[in-house]
């Protein structure tokens, strides 16, 4: 080792000499998280970075709604296991590369002549000359000499055949002598990998790990499980000018000094959740110290039992906030650690709450959270070093808006509610990823609520997490929470909606069918049971069990499971099953009767043979608890008796709420009748309805028309729930279904009638709110105009548009001292101008001109669009083809999503289509078999992706077929015209239904010509509806109100590259910046 560390001295010399700052990760090499659907009018962007999210929106191909025991090739034979790794690394910028060495000290349970672990193929030096293999006691002097070593890159293994058995009950020293590999970087950011940012000029480097779920073993050799737990003694050397930290304690010594021995620990010692584990007293080879002075090595203290995946280091120069004893600690580039001051806050706060709630100590001796500049994941629960995109944990004021601010503290809590559930006790295979991610949802929500109750995350759990869930699970081929999986793409597609969103909610059920204290009993039985050790649903359900049966033995037990069941029997309804329940509501009014009937809830109006065990908790007007988690189960619906009749406390003109607040897993259809008197109820104020339960109305009543059991005039008359609303809660739900129903009613003739409405709808509330930010303002009223406000400048509200002129006059006047709140910075940039003069829309089009760089065009450029002026908008178009740094793609793209200039785009191209094709110059070089279309080809898609009416489709597609039949990129534009043709069913099944109500409510008239809309658009002012684009905003805050995610989730896949919080951050610094300049 003394020859490694001399080998790369001269790297770890020169940080300072780093490579370039990388261009930027390429789209196919990282999996893009997916951003919570937000729903605020569509082309307009906020200054937000993505939100925090899943990895995966689609069921993978093949999975099973049942864990098997089959035999699986991508498992690792379960003859030997691993126990302790002394893991040796030297890090070496310059060369941007790692080598190192790993002794693994393992237990053979079978006798076998080979060992199979994992090593991917970056791993080079992997040979039979490098490779060693030894009895571990002194005593036992047999020698086994390795006779070949197969890697497989399939199944990313390497198989090492030997001379002579190993014994079963015998203990043997495996040892990679060497090995080494480039730090990823333009390839992935998984694996062990160089991170570049930008500080004072100079480009800086660091190097990371992302292990989770199978990239440990593109590090070092090992064991690469989950069920592999072993301990881990970590050294790294490096350049002495940086730090390095690892999920232990270290210490940091020059290799001019004597380095203390890594030693090996005692594999039969147990350790509590406070203790340290004892080192053995057998030590390993200890590598030299080299003579080169500038170099360091840090030795980290032996790990507690943990699996490979959660095994993490960093090498830095960050700084850091600590607590007095600098045992929780935030690091992060020098020029930015300032604003960790929340999230160190929140996750002191949150381990010690997490603490009090599970009744067991954290179990490591300190905890580092890293902010990372180039990170893949929003966040990664490594056990004591939590790594987060640097926008996830740091905030920045230019970007501090209520949902930002939230999304930190949630984000921190659902990391370290993993250091129980997942680090503490982990899930024996990705087949129950839900045990790891249902769980830290369930404490994101729950502990932060404790924290912070003004955020009001239980409220919002409905929307943000259950409704999303619900709508994921009706996917065609949806797995199960657990469900089968071997590949590595089928191990991703357990980061879904279904593992955290419906495992977070199932868990909440779970809770409200067992009281909130024997839950908590029974999860503590469960990780008292299995600390250190792996955990699966079964030992989950005998400790919920363990807690039931004590319950029972109190004279008023708190459970009340269905007769002759075990709550393992009702939890596996939930666990191993697919599809989310409806049940059917039917009242007999004159004998205060309810008719319950339960059945799958599938698309078309179609039912599954599925049956849960269902919770019935029913509210009325003299019945309703204090939080929908305080309902008491009145009843169950079985697979073997699906329906049951309960009485309720409820008179003819009484509404009935059954599962209110979707405490449980399941929607909820009722007669018209009920319905319409929970409606008036909650528009007339007559009783105190809970926001869960109104956000639930509107929600289940959109799912039933999506699911053809109500018609589309239903989600509109909902609707007016939301003319009084000013809880944030309701106005996430209600943006969402306003987003769905604008992305139909687009360009159509009802649109402008639908604004109508929309301005109805938000009067009330916005002459409550406002636009302007106030110190007297709650979090959730702040939370409520970010959502809310946006839609009343949008539908016109008079009172909005004049704030947002005036608020955008001032701060154009003064931009130096006059700062825009980041709560309504979008909405204020957008439709001031909108309500602005052609003296303002020439101010911002000179600050346009002169930007220099693409972000800053592409910024002002958006918010020049916000115009609902024709002509500029034209004559923008016209400058923007001319402007050498504009990037014409993106404007296009901004444009096509803006219904005001829907014609006029489509008028603008079909004049102006050769000029265009021969400026992007790239028509000649697309052949017929080309994957993407030319430049022109793509921005014709765009629009083509905006028709929803036949007779627009009709005309377009008639031009298209006249305009570019001899193109090469014909295939691509009739692809488009098939998939605009089969969104249309929407509109030939369902817009008749849906204009007749808005016209009614409206005091409005269709337009007495059929032919497609007039390019000079409504009277009313509008702006783009639709579904959002899903692209984060790469080029820094753009001047449009709130992000615009895609409307499903799922840590679902998301848009084609990841943008990395880093580029974020510098894009919202500079814009920020340049806004600023007089």
């Amino acid at each position: 080792m003394a020859r490694l560390l001399a080998m790369l001295a001269v790297g770890l010399v020169g940080l300072a000499a780093a490579a370039p700052r990388l261009a930027g990760t390429p789209a196919a090499s990282v999996l893009q998280d997916e951003e919570r659907p937000l729903g605020l009018p569509a082309g307009l962007r906020s200054d937000l970075p993505p939100l925090y999210k899943r990895r995966v929106s689609k069921p993978a191909a093949g999975l099973t709604t049942r864990v098997t025991a089959d035999p699986d090739p991508y498992r690792l034979p379960r003859n030997i296991v691993p126990l302790h790794y002394n893991l040796f690394l030297v890090v070496d910028f310059k060369l941007t590369k790692f080598e190192g060495q790993v002794d693994i000290r393992v237990k053979v349970l079978e006798d076998t002549d080979t060992i199979v672990l994992h090593a991917a193929s970056n791993l080079g030096g992997l040979d039979k000359f490098s490779i060693g293999v030894r009895p571990y006691k002194d005593a036992d002097t047999t020698k086994y000499t390795v006779t070949d070593v197969t890697p497989n890159a399939m199944y990313q293994t390497l198989t090492i055949s030997l001379d002579k058995t190993l014994k079963a009950g015998q203990q043997y020293l495996i040892s990679f002598s060497k090995f080494n590999s480039m730090l990823t970087s333009e390839g992935s950011l998984y694996g062990f990998y160089v991170s570049t940012y930008e500080e004072k000029g100079e480009t800086k480097r660091l190097a990371t790990t992302q292990f989770e779920s199978t990239h440990a073993r593109e590090a070092f050799p090992c064991f690469d499980e989950p069920s592999f737990k072993a301990r881990f003694k970590i050294v790294i050397g490096h350049d002495s000018k940086l730090k390095a930290r690892s999920n232990m304690p270290g210490v940091t010594q020059s290799t001019e000094d004597p380095a203390d021995n890594p030693t090996d620990d005692d594999p039969n010692s147990t350790p509590t959740p406070t203790s340290t584990p004892d080192p053995n007293s057998t030590p390993t080879p200890t590598p030299s110290p080299t003579p080169t002075p500038v170099a360091a090595v840090t030795t980290f203290d032996v790990t507690v039992p943990m699996p490979t995946y959660l095994l993490a280091w960093v090498v830095s120069d960050f700084e850091k906030l600590s607590n007095a004893d600098e045992t929780f600690n935030t690091w992060a580039r020098r020029d930015i650690v300032a604003g960790g001051e929340l999230s160190q806050r929140t996750g002191q706060k949150a381990l010690e709450l997490l603490g009090e709630y599970t009744g067991i100590p954290y179990a490591l001796p300190k905890t580092d959270q890293f902010a990372i500049p180039d990170f893949a994941a929003g966040a990664m629960e490594n056990w004591g070093l939590v790594t987060y995109r640097e926008a996830y944990l740091i905030s920045m004021p230019w970007l501090l808006d209520v949902r930002y601010e939230q999304q930190i503290q949630a984000v921190i809590c659902h990391e370290l509610g993993h250091q129980w559930t997942g680090n503490l006790v982990t899930m024996d295979w990705w087949s129950n990823t839900w045990l790891n991610e249902g769980f830290a949802t369930f404490f994101e929500n729950f502990i932060c609520d404790k924290i912070n109750p003004d955020l009001k995350l239980l409220d919002k759990m409905l929307p943000e997490y259950t409704h999303e869930a619900m709508a994921s699970d009706l996917m065609a081929g949806q797995h199960a929470m657990s469900s089968a999986v071997s590949t590595y793409t089928e191990i991703e597609s357990k980061f879904d909606d279904i593992s955290y969103a419906k495992g977070g909610s199932v868990l909440r059920m779970f809770q409200l069918i067992l009281s909130p204290e024997v839950f908590r009993q029974g999860l503590k039985n469960y990780l008292t049971a299995n600390s250190f050790q792996n955990g699966d649903p079964d030992k989950l359900f005998r400790g919920m069990a363990a807690a039931v049966a004590n319950d029972a033995t109190n004279t008023e037990p708190k459970v009340n499971l269905p007769a002759g069941y075990t709550f393992e029997a009702v939890a596996k309804s939930w666990t191993e099953q697919a599809g989310v329940p409806l049940v059917r509501v039917v009242r007999d009014y004159a004998n205060k009767k309810v008719t319950l009937t339960q059945e799958q809830l599938l698309p078309d109006n179609k039912r599954g043979d599925t049956k849960w065990f269902i919770p019935v908790t029913v509210a009325t007007p003299a019945s309703t608890p204090a939080t929908v988690d305080d309902a008491k189960v009145v009843a169950w619906l079985t697979p073997s008796n699906p329906s049951v009749t309960i009485d309720v406390d409820a008179s003819q003109d009484d509404w009935v709420v059954v599962n209110p607040g979707h405490a449980s897993y399941y929607r909820v259809l009722y007669e018209e009748g009920n319905q319409e008197q929970l409606i008036t109820a909650i528009v007339n104020g007559k009783a105190a309805i809970p926001a869960p339960v109104r956000s639930q109305l509107i929600n289940d009543v959109l799912t039933m028309a999506k699911t053809g059991r109500l018609t589309w005039d239903h989600p509109l008359k909902v609707l007016d729930v939301l003319a009084k609303e000013t809880e944030a809660s309701v106005w996430i739900t209600g943006k969402n279904s306003i987003k769905v129903l604008q992305d139909y009613l687009a360009n159509t003739d009802v649109h402008p009638s639908f604004l109508i409405l929309l301005n109805k709808l938000t009067t009330e509330a916005f002459s409550k709110l406002g636009l302007a930010v106030k110190d007297t303002d709650s979090f959730d009223a702040r939370h409520a105009r970010f959502y809310m406000a946006p839609y009343a400048c949008q539908s016109g509200n008079p009172a909005c548009l004049k704030e947002a002129n005036d608020m955008l006059v001032k701060w154009l006047a003064d931009r130096e001292n006059v700062k825009l709140h980041p709560d309504t910075a979008a909405p204020v940039r957008c439709y001031g101008l909108r309500a602005g003069d052609a003296a303002l829309f020439q101010q911002v089009k000179e600050l346009w001109a002169a930007a220099p760089d693409k972000e800053l065009k592409a910024a002002y450029a958006n918010m020049l669009l916000c115009s609902a002026d024709k002509s500029r908008v034209r004559g923008l178009i016209g400058d923007v083809l001319k402007d050498k740094v504009a990037n014409i793609t993106d404007f296009f793209n901004d444009l096509s999503e803006r219904v005001e200039h829907h014609r006029l785009m489509l008028e603008y191209i079909q004049s102006n289509w050769k000029e265009m094709d021969a400026q992007f110059g790239d028509s000649g070089s697309i052949r017929p078999d080309s994957p993407d279309p030319t430049k022109l080809g793509g921005i014709l898609i765009d629009w083509i992706d905006k028709i929803r009416t036949d007779a627009e489709f009709n005309e377009v597609k008639d031009w298209v077929s006249k305009t570019f039949a001899n193109r090469a990129d014909m295939k691509h534009l009739n692809k488009a015209l098939q998939e605009a043709d089969a969104k249309l069913d929407w509109y030939r099944k369902h817009y008749s239904a849906a204009s007749s109500y808005i016209y009614t409510a409206t005091n409005t008239k269709p337009p007495t010509t059929t032919v497609p809309p007039s390019p000079t658009g409504p009277t009313l002012p509008p702006t783009p509806p639709g579904p959002p684009t899903g692209n984060p905003p790469t080029s820094g805050p753009n001047p449009g109100p709130g992000p615009n995610p895609p409307a499903t989730t799922v840590k679902p896949s998301g848009a084609a590259a990841a943008a990395t919080s880093a580029t974020l951050i510098a894009c919202a610094a500079i814009l920020a910046a340049a806004l600023a300049r007089p």
